[in-house]
């Protein structure tokens, strides 16, 4: 109890500050590296976007969406002739895919990319379907639903006439995590924070801010790896990752 304690008012005392003297020229740490441990699971499912006007994927006997979609009326006791002969063009097969954060818990929203799988040209303005999500071990992890918005990627797109523009897009908490993915090191407590810059005074400047809080914790394994040791409570891990990503790097100050 005194531990947790003791990192609550860390924590506390971290973000009353940062509101106070905010930082100027500085950068989030969660924007400078990349987080992994043992526990971190690709997911891949195939699902079905309906509601599209006109640019889904052009319907035959043998194409992957017709299929879905006779799959999904027969889930709810409808049987459809595969012969059936439907010219719309308003649905079409997907690949969707995530990665589960380090930390992660049921009932956890997590974002998932939808990709175009036959030749529809745009999924802006469509819906997905439920669709399960699988990890490589054949069990499933999540499900995947929502909207799909073509406007979320224009942040991280320099042309907006690239067709991978339309038929490649992110939802944002696009699925809900329903069970748990299990980690090798079963008290979950070692993460590893790489560093994207192989930038010594970086990762000299990022392990200072983390030991500041969190002294012993952490150690600089190489030039671009941090690993930080977590105590055993996981709620306390999802505070002190969340408190360390939103530590601020004063970029100027190094160099």
């Amino acid at each position: 109890m005194n531990n947790f304690l003791k990192y609550k008012y860390i924590i506390l005392i971290f973000f009353s500050i940062s509101m106070v003297h905010p930082v100027v020229l500085a950068e989030k740490i969660r924007n400078l590296i990349n987080i992994s441990n043992t526990n971190q699971t690709q997911l891949l499912g195939y699902g079905l976007v309906i509601g599209l006007n006109g640019t889904g994927d052009q319907i035959t006997p043998l194409s992957f969406a017709k299929k879905l979609l006779i799959n999904i009326f027969l889930k709810f006791g409808i049987n459809i002739d595969n012969n059936y002969n439907t010219q719309t063009r308003n649905i079409a097969a997907v690949i969707v895919t995530a990665i589960t954060p380090p930390f992660n818990y049921i009932g956890q929203k997590i974002n998932v990319s939808v990709s175009s799988v036959g030749n529809a040209t745009n999924l802006h303005g469509g819906l997905l379907l439920l669709t399960p999500l699988y990890g490589l071990d054949k069990k499933k992890y999540a499900v995947a639903y929502g909207k799909v918005s073509c406007i979320s990627n224009q942040l991280h797109t320099t042309n907006l006439y690239n067709t991978n523009y339309y038929t490649n897009v992110e939802i944002k908490n696009g699925a809900v995590l329903e069970k748990k993915i299990l980690s090798h090191d079963k008290k979950n407590q070692n993460i590893f924070l790489y560093i994207q810059k192989k930038d010594s005074a970086l990762t000299q400047e990022i392990y200072r801010l983390i030991n500041n809080y969190y002294p012993n914790h952490s150690k600089i394994i190489d030039i671009y790896t941090i690993q930080i040791t977590l105590p055993e409570n996981k709620l306390l891990q999802l505070k002190i990752l969340s408190h360390i990503e939103n530590m601020d790097v004063d970029i100027l100050k190094l160099h």
